[in-house]
């Protein structure tokens, strides 16, 4: 009997927030269960999408990671600046529960992986310069709430620094001589990325991006592995065209099944959600008309037309034809994020006093990369943030409906019970493989 491959899908989520000054002048449930905070992050997340899209080529980023790294930040902000990041962010309520929110997210997400059929890893890490003085208050307020502790690290060791706790190496909160050897800590933070991704992001931090100036690294790490609930059997995968955004034709390899999947369609649109085991991740495919133009639908995409969508999908047996696919994308989100109106953050007017009883620190910029690839057993993906911080077939009859991705389509990963979104994407050339 052949042996049954093992290769599952795997999800890689890691986010890294630094600090710098500018070289001059466990909580009780809150009752909503984290669906507020992934309320917050879909809201973001479609706003992000229409900000970072461009007229052509494939786009991947993770929403998911970087609110969590500006959730971090948010925390510190004061005044203008924490109200425009929660109006840009979508936070709502009291700016002190955010961070619990954002905990009950995570545990949340992370309680898919008690069943054994998936594994998920969240884990955060927050690096800060041992002589730069900052709020015991805003420590506590992170390590509480931030501190999940992963599902591959081991418990916290502790000692006493000052009046603040500091944990080891393997823990969440940690010192780094960034005034003195920042090349150090940048290999030492490196060494963390590459240790919670299982070496899939390799020296996220290029040489000198860790400057003397630095003062905090805040570092989110998620790691999903699963397999699809129905995998896709590669004999009946077939070369087949696929009609690209800018008109070109491009023979790509396509996946075949017909299974019962969440199905909807509307005048215009069809919306397909494919399971990945244990019920609790999914991978949910937009797909507009080809008569529709693509742009069109993109900028009509809002919460709660989304929301309409999956609330209408219904089990049903689809033929379906799908695009073996790799995107990888990367871009700065500086200009993307203060067109949302996160604008104080980023200039010396910023107010962050939260974190060290003054103002004097701002957000330099924001940094992300992805990845997503997508094959007949599953998918596989990572991201990145650097938030920097200055200062068998159809049945008869009769016949299923006939889900064919052989046009751009938008996609997106959530977590089913929260509805939140881990990743988000199109592809407009499955051959093309790089985004923005």
């Amino acid at each position: 009997m052949r042996k049954l491959r093992t290769t599952q899908t795997v999800i890689l989520l890691v986010l890294i927030s630094v600090l710098l000054v500018p070289g001059t002048a466990r909580p009780k449930d809150p009752g909503s269960k984290g669906k507020d905070a992934a309320k917050a992050a879909n809201a973001f997340a479609i706003d992000l999408y229409k900000a970072v899209r461009k007229p052509e080529g494939n786009l991947i980023f993770s929403p998911y990671s970087v609110s969590t790294a500006l959730a971090m930040a948010y925390a510190g902000a004061r005044g203008k600046t924490a109200s425009q990041m929660a109006k840009s962010l979508h936070l709502n309520g009291e700016q002190a529960k955010v961070p619990q929110e954002f905990r009950t997210l995570n545990e949340r997400i992370l309680s898919a992986a008690k069943g054994g059929t998936v594994q998920i890893n969240i884990a955060n890490a927050l690096w800060a310069e041992k002589s730069f003085p900052l709020r015991k208050e805003y420590l506590d307020s992170v390590r509480i709430s931030f501190a999940t502790p992963g599902w591959f690290l081991r418990l916290p060791v502790v000692k006493q620094v000052t009046n603040v706790v500091w944990d080891d190496s393997e823990s969440f909160l940690r010192q780094a001589d960034f005034r003195n050897d920042p090349e150090a800590a940048r290999r030492t933070i490196n060494n963390w990325v590459e240790r919670q991704t299982r070496d899939k992001i390799k020296d996220l931090f290029s040489p000198g991006t860790i400057s003397p100036d630095t003062r905090l690294v805040l570092a989110n790490a998620i790691y999903f592995k699963g397999l699809w609930e129905h995998q896709f059997e590669k004999r009946l995968t077939r070369t087949r065209t696929f009609h690209c955004l800018d008109g070109k034709e491009v023979m790509v390899p396509t996946m075949l099944q017909a299974k019962s999947c969440g199905y909807a369609e509307e005048p215009g649109l069809q919306v397909l959600e494919m399971p990945y085991k244990g019920g609790d991740m999914s991978m949910v495919i937009l797909l507009p008309s080809r008569e529709k133009p693509f742009e069109e639908f993109e900028l009509s995409f809002a919460p709660k037309t989304l929301g309409n969508w999956l609330g209408r999908l219904e089990k049903q047996l689809v033929e379906v034809y799908f695009p073996r696919y790799k995107v990888t994308s990367g871009f700065s989100l500086k200009t993307p994020l203060t067109g949302l109106g996160m604008t104080d953050a980023f200039s010396t007017n910023a107010d962050f006093s939260a974190m060290t009883g003054k103002r004097y620190l701002f957000i330099g910029d924001v940094i992300h990369k992805a990845f997503v690839q997508v094959d007949e057993e599953g998918t596989e993906a990572a991201a990145a943030t650097g938030v920097g911080i200055l200062t068998g077939l159809a049945a008869k009859p009769p016949p299923p409906p006939i889900f064919r991705a052989d046009h751009p389509f938008v996609f997106l990963i959530r977590h089913k019970p929260t509805n939140c979104i881990l990743f988000l994407g199109r592809v407009t050339n499955p051959e093309q493989g790089t985004g923005s």
